[in-house]
This record gives structure tokens, C-alpha cells and sequence, in this order.
């Protein structure tokens, strides 16, 4: 492996780090999570597992529909965002505080809406390949026969919060922030990246 691929695994790696951070921090601030954090604090709440468990599981059940339907899209980046991100969700739950001071809280909700984005932007300018979340959409999009990656994101963000919900999962004013602005603050990063985004 060369330097340029170090390098670019090295960025991805941070992205996780923060994919764990922005997760945990979401659900300590109590306002709710993305979508996919509010199915994860479901699948908790049901399972008494911790919540990187719970992404882990979650993960690998995307990864598998995602391969059968289409397994180009399966890489090693797929499994280390699974295993590194579900490693990096139960860190970040170890040594955030918890706290009931507003204030705090607010501080957790906008820092994980942040951290979650910034984390996607990483990941992406990388290039190391998909995620266990994309491929299971792309999969998805295959098996229904269209490019509308916007749409069916849409119909699985909905999906897993409405699930998540019936699990126990919070749902607040960060889950329609997520679910409305998430892709235009990732792309806001990924703008501001772009110099590091040109050296990988």
C-alpha cells in the first residue's frame, strides 16, 4: 500500500472516529438523532446491548441484504465501517458525560449534528468505498429499478426512524434536522475539504 492509500485510510479512520462521536453525542443530548441513531438507541432499549453492538448488528444485516443484491458495492471499507464505527460509538458513549444541564445538552445536539456530517464528508472525499448503509440503499435501488438515491434514502431514513421509535428510540428536533439537512451540510464540508480532498 502505497502513501497516497495510507493517507486516504487515515482520513477515512477519522471519518469513523467522528461517525462514533456525532451518534453519541446525538443521543446523550436527548433531542433525538439521525435515523439511523434512533434505530440503534431502539434496537438498545429492546436488547439491553450496548449501542455499538446494536450498530453492529444493524450494520452487518444491511451488508449482507446489500451483497446479495448487489455485491459489487461490498468492499473492506464496508466492514470497517461497520466494526471501527461501532467500535468508536461505544468509546465515545464511555467518555462523553451525561448530563442534565440544558445548556450541555444543547451543546451535545449541535456538536453531534456537526461531528455526524463532518464524519460523512471524511469518509466520502476518502474514497475507500461504500458504507454498509450505502450499500444496502444502492442495493435497494437496484432491486427497484431506479437512480433516485435521494428517494429510497428518503424511504429508509423514514423507515428506521418510525422503527427506532416503536423500539424505544428518542426522537426530537435533531431526527428532522438529519432527515431535511444532513446532505446539505455534508456537501457544505465537503466544499470546505476540498484542498484535502485534491492530496488524497
Amino acid at each position: 500500500m502505497n502513501m497516497k492509500n495510507i493517507r486516504r485510510y487515515l482520513v477515512f479512520l477519522l471519518g469513523l472516529v467522528f461517525f462514533g462521536f456525532g451518534i453519541s453525542l446525538g443521543i446523550k443530548s436527548g433531542f433525538g438523532n439521525n435515523p439511523m441513531g434512533v434505530f440503534v438507541q431502539g434496537m438498545t432499549v429492546l436488547t439491553s446491548l450496548s449501542l455499538g453492538t446494536c450498530n453492529l448488528i444493524s450494520g452487518l444485516f444491511q451488508t449482507v441484504i446489500g451483497y446479495v443484491l448487489e455485491k459489487k458495492n461490498v468492499s473492506i471499507a464496508t466492514f470497517l465501517v461497520i466494526f471501527f464505527g461501532s467500535f468508536f460509538i461505544d468509546l465515545a458513549n464511555a467518555v462523553i458525560p451525561d448530563s442534565d444541564v440544558f445548556i450541555v445538552r444543547v451543546m451535545y445536539m449541535l456538536a453531534g449534528i456537526l461531528v455526524y456530517c463532518l464524519a460523512f464528508s471524511l469518509q466520502q472525499i476518502a474514497k475507500c468505498g461504500l458504507s454498509n448503509y450505502d450499500c444496502f440503499i444502492f442495493g435497494l435501488s437496484k432491486l427497484f429499478k431506479t437512480d433516485n438515491y435521494p428517494l429510497i434514502r428518503g424511504i429508509c431514513d423514514l423507515s428506521f426512524i418510525v422503527l427506532g421509535y416503536l423500539l424505544g428510540g428518542v426522537v426530537g428536533p435533531v431526527t428532522p434536522v438529519m432527515f431535511l439537512f444532513s446532505g446539505k451540510i455534508i456537501v457544505f464540508f465537503r466544499k470546505h475539504l476540498q484542498r484535502l480532498e485534491e492530496s488524497l
